[in-house]
């Protein structure tokens, strides 16, 4: 099996959220298994992809730091590889990544190093994200992935990710102008 659409925020299992938490010394908002992985699902009540998106706030707590963000890269393939996964593509949006004071290129040299500590055969996809106001940090993804991009075994495209009702697509031209521009691949949630 493979799996061309695996968003790291979005794979944090209870027991990856308990290692990170572990990790980085973070007191998990729930104490039962059942309260926290009802924080970690989407309801049954989602009637929207922007309901959805509003599920992905604990997991991005979890990766604000380098150490959580290489452990659960490493964790994410390991749980795919167990599940009989043999190729993996992980996206992420590494402007998300940045709270405790990050860079964008301190996220994905922090992915990398995840990624190294697998044998499972990965790559990433970097996430431009949908919203009206990030331009210079959806640029700066752009460019961090020409910086980084690799054939195999590290960044290999980039992606828009986000609010498709809220922001459409045809608002991110210079993005993926510039991507064209610089020769990075790409593919578009729409």
């Amino acid at each position: 099996m493979i799996d061309l659409h695996c968003h790291l925020d979005g794979s944090i299992t209870l027991d990856i959220a308990k290692q990170l938490a572990a990790l980085q010394n973070i007191e998990l908002p729930a104490k039962s298994d059942d309260a926290l992985l009802k924080k970690l699902s989407v309801p049954e009540t989602c009637e929207s992809l922007n309901d959805f998106l509003q599920c992905f706030g604990l997991p991005l707590r979890l990766l604000q730091t380098k150490e959580g963000i290489a452990e659960a890269v490493k964790l994410v393939q390991e749980n795919c590889k167990s599940q009989g996964i043999i190729y993996l593509e992980i996206r992420f949006a590494p402007q998300l990544h940045q709270i405790n004071g990050l860079t964008q290129e301190e996220v994905i040299l922090a992915a990398l190093d995840g990624l190294k500590q697998s044998d499972l055969h990965t790559n990433l996809i970097l996430c431009c994200m949908r919203s009206d106001h990030n331009k210079e940090e959806n640029l700066e993804t752009v460019q961090l992935a020409k910086k980084y991009l690799v054939k195999d075994e590290g960044v290999v495209a980039i992606d828009l990710a986000g609010a498709e009702g809220l922001f459409k697509t045809a608002d991110f031209e210079e993005e993926f102008s510039l991507a064209r521009e610089l020769g990075v691949p790409f593919t578009i949630h729409a």
